[in-house]
């Protein structure tokens, strides 16, 4: 069997690299080709000019209709947030690692591959790192427990808050202003090949961990059998509330592949039993 190549993350950039040199595209940096961004300048501008019509406002400040100040605004409550949740991340982790004993990952800014039929069972290992060399991808997940057949996925959010709908605006029809019926209600969708999922953060998380569960199956051939958000809530601007609100992911499986086919433009990779019978069918050999 041909030997996988080692992969390596660094924080610094937040890249992974092989060893021959090759970068893989992380799993979150792939989702997001597949939803809409923030745009915060064009949404600035809307807040600052519905702000000037507010003067009247005794908390009124000329700053408010700068679309600038919004943005550094966003940005810096961004920044907290993130070292927020990094802070977190890191305490969790800390506290598998004084129950366990094990980690998968390095303290000091790098994170490596594993040999993945080696990897204990039977308790909760954190920031294992996997990949997939056909497709170029590779994530951290926050945390695997893995039996020996199946393997459980929690991940850790700390966001605001978990949007399990998507935007939706309501289109008036003829009978709804007579009165009659309701509106067309349509909500944001991701891209294609997944525009049929809701375009929130849940079903991006979603995706997230299913990726993340492809990726744990072709490594270590066992079944993913659970896929848990722990969402805890932030409580000020550097904690974070230590009880989470659980949500139970589908396993998207089907959308990952198609999301992988349509991103790298070429097909599921065959199974080499599958591709042996299909050359000795060719060859009227039988199999």
């Amino acid at each position: 069997m041909t030997q996988q190549p080692t992969v390596t993350f660094r924080e610094e950039d937040h890249s992974y690299t092989s060893q021959d040199g090759h970068r893989y595209l992380s799993v979150t940096t792939l989702i997001g080709k597949y939803h809409e961004h923030f745009n915060a300048k064009k949404v600035a501008t809307a807040y600052a000019r519905k702000m000037s019509k507010m003067v009247t406002d005794p908390n009124w400040s000329p700053e408010w209709i700068k679309p600038q100040y919004w943005i550094d605004k966003w940005e810096a409550n961004t920044q907290r947030a993130c070292t927020r949740g990094s802070a977190f991340h890191l305490k969790k982790e800390l506290e598998v690692l004084a129950q366990t004993g094990q980690t998968t990952s390095n303290r000091e800014g790098y994170n490596y591959s594993q040999d993945y039929s080696l990897l204990p069972t039977g308790l909760w290992l954190t920031e294992l790192l996997v990949y997939d060399p056909y497709w170029g991808i590779a994530g951290q997940i926050d945390k695997v427990w893995l039996d020996e057949d199946w393997f459980d996925i929690r991940d850790l959010k700390t966001n605001a808050e978990m949007k399990l709908q998507s935007y939706c605006r309501e289109i008036p029809t003829a009978l709804s202003n007579m009165g009659i019926g309701d509106p067309i209600r349509e909500y944001k969708m991701m891209f294609f090949p997944v525009n049929h999922l809701m375009d929130s953060n849940y079903w991006h998380y979603a995706l997230q961990l299913s990726i993340y569960a492809y990726l744990v199956e072709k490594l270590t051939g066992k079944t993913c059998r659970t896929l848990t958000l722990e969402h805890h809530k932030p409580l000020s601007e550097t904690e974070v509330d230590p009880i989470a609100t659980e949500y139970e992911v589908p396993y998207l499986k089907n959308e990952v592949e198609l999301l992988l086919q349509h991103h790298f433009q070429k097909p599921l990779p065959e199974n080499p039993l599958d591709f042996l019978a299909k050359q000795a069918q060719d060859l009227n050999l039988g199999y």
